[in-house]
């Protein structure tokens, strides 16, 4: 038998993104399609898995591999595998949610596997704003650790060195990146923002040298590219995401990021490269120290070796009781809510500002939802709906049953 300690199940292709090493007696799983970019990582105790729904302790049995002390299943809005029989597997188990913000139903579908595998805890990395979709459907702790799949960049003892005055970007940019797609080419066209690839290295020479780097996240998500600027020191251009989802608390605004609401207000920023230059020295070192000091893997292995009395790992937990309106409030139902919210979600992700009249006696709990969706206003009058000013929407919803309407028109012309 082989014996690790923690066991990781990894979900997406280990380029760009890799698994987090949480242990040097570490074994670590990937779908069988990503396996040919295993000879190119440095990642130890690889054991290849199958995609779809499979029984964990039966794949576990025939390759010889004992129950873990801790399981962590890394899976994300795409559901690429279904492990079943965690509990069976390991002593803790934990279910690390990584992208819930895109694709049909993302919540719903995920909310499904949870209910069928219970877990000791969940950790959520892009969105603790969706922590309250899951607290109806599992006695699981909850934790936030927002850095776990960021990728280590190197650091030459280069956090030092003179910046120039590129702001940078790096990440795709095509359909399923669609705000990115409405931002970025114009600024790469009039060389406003350089737009780089390549290798750890080169993204690294980058990121250490220039005075700022911008990310257009996908959903006002706090993906991981946050975490991989901030270990460089490089000033972070980020959206303005919502309070529930870091705003003002991880990432705060003039302290260790700068923020922007649209693609005119950005193009102010990044046109003042001697205040980036100088913000640099300031917010982006802050958030460099941010990093070192709390977010960053090492602080996280930290956190996951140190138990609490009842032998689970510190992991930076979550306060439920700041997180909106419970789930159970029967004056409308978690289906209904959550059915209105994935919708909007996906269109919040396809559009640049929504306008949104919610006709309906709920329209308090539905407006405190959707809250959490940063280019979304919801607005007292539908006789102020205009597609000229932004997309329109509206919700019709009368009584607790699944009888609701939602009307939408996209902005014209949209940019």
């Amino acid at each position: 038998m082989r014996f690790y300690d923690t066991i990781v199940l990894w979900h997406a292709p280990i380029i760009p993104y890799n698994p987090p090493i949480l242990s040097a007696n570490q074994l670590t799983c990937v779908i069988q399609e990503i396996s040919p970019q295993i000879q190119a990582s440095e990642l130890p105790n690889l054991l290849i898995i199958p995609r779809g729904e499979f029984d964990l302790t039966e794949l576990f049995r025939v390759n010889f591999v004992a129950k873990p002390k801790f399981l962590f299943v890394c899976i994300d809005s795409t559901l690429p595998y279904l492990p079943r029989n965690l509990k069976k597997t390991a002593e803790q188990v934990y279910i690390c949610l990584g992208d819930t913000h895109h694709l049909s139903n993302p919540i719903s579908r995920l909310r499904q596997y949870i209910q069928a595998e219970p877990a000791d805890g969940l950790i959520f990395t892009n969105n603790v704003r969706h922590c309250h979709w899951f607290r109806d459907i599992t006695s699981a702790r909850f934790y936030y650790e927002p850095a776990i799949f960021a990728n280590k960049i190197l650091n030459k003892n280069y956090i030092n060195r003179q910046r120039n005055r590129d702001v940078i970007f790096y990440g795709q940019i095509g359909k399923y990146h669609p705000r990115r797609s409405r931002i970025a080419p114009n600024l790469i066209a009039n060389n406003k923002l350089k737009h780089i690839g390549g290798s750890n290295d080169i993204i690294s020479n980058y990121l250490h040298s220039s005075a700022a780097s911008l990310n257009i996240t996908l959903n006002a998500d706090l993906n991981s590219r946050t975490f991989e600027i901030a270990q460089t020191g490089s000033l972070l251009i980020i959206d303005k995401l919502s309070i529930y989802n870091g705003h003002g608390s991880i990432l705060v605004p003039g302290h260790n990021c700068l923020t922007f609401k649209n693609a005119s207000e950005l193009e102010q920023i990044i046109d003042n490269i001697e205040y980036l230059l100088a913000m640099q020295k300031v917010a982006g070192m802050n958030l460099y120290k941010a990093y070192n000091s709390y977010w960053g893997i090492d602080n996280i292995i930290h956190r996951f070796k140190t138990l609490d009395p009842d032998g689970y790992p510190s992991l930076n937990k979550i306060n439920l009781q700041q997180n909106r309106f419970p789930v159970n409030n029967t004056s409308l139902k978690i289906e209904i809510r959550l059915a209105i919210y994935e919708q909007f979600l996906e269109l919040h992700r396809t559009n640049e500002l929504i306008h949104l009249f919610i006709d309906s006696p709920f329209k308090e709990t539905i407006s405190q939802d959707i809250g959490d969706l940063p280019r979304i206003t919801v607005i007292d009058d539908s006789k102020q709906l205009n597609t000229l000013n932004a997309s329109c929407a509206v919700i019709e919803y009368k009584n607790n049953s699944s009888d609701y309407k939602i009307y939408f028109k996209p902005q014209e012309n949209q940019t």
